[in-house]
């Protein structure tokens, strides 16, 4: 617990909450096994996770006050992409469709073309492929114009995945 005390800048709540939800994964013979040393590994990133949730509603709430569109659809980017890691998908969705409105509204494309590209993601994980690929057609041809080469690849990927799992392997291969 002191090494966390110290490590998290005196942080008490931080320290404490990390220490017990290390001590709730620990399970005996830890050491030499791989899962075993995967859950603690999990149980530290949900307890960061959450708490990078926390901060970004108090920021969003913040922001609320003052009506900073900008910044609202930041922390709605950021509270969406936490949802993401922690497999809530649903709720994921909720907050990056309210952050994709704002982007739009403001003319961030770069931001836009993300937010929807893990739209498409997310779409991917819970097996609505055919909105995924709506998405990703989006995200692709943003990614396109502003010339990010990497993300248009990563987009495209994504798209020949969604493709093979709706069984249109002609249209996959003429993407690839």
């Amino acid at each position: 617990r002191r090494a966390f005390y110290d490590y998290f800048a005196k942080n008490e709540n931080l320290a404490v909450n990390l220490d017990s939800a290390i001590l709730s994964a620990l399970r005996p013979d830890w050491k030499r096994n791989f899962q075993k040393q995967q859950n603690i590994r999990l149980a530290i990133y949900e307890n960061l996770y959450n708490i990078s949730l926390s901060w970004a509603n108090k920021g969003l709430v913040l922001c609320d006050q003052f009506y900073n569109l900008r910044y609202i659809s930041d922390f709605d980017f950021i509270i969406g992409l936490n949802l993401y890691h922690l497999k809530n998908y649903s709720g994921s969705l909720v907050y990056l469709k309210k952050a994709s409105k704002i982007k739009e509204e403001l003319n961030h494309k770069f931001d836009l073309a993300l937010i929807r590209y893990y739209e498409a993601l997310i779409l991917y994980n819970i097996s609505n492929f055919s909105q995924a690929i709506s998405k990703v057609f989006k995200a692709a041809y943003i990614f396109k114009t502003l010339d990010a080469k990497v993300f248009y690849k990563l987009s495209q990927l994504l798209l020949v995945k969604c493709e093979f799992e709706m069984r249109n392997y002609e249209r996959a291969f003429y993407i690839l």
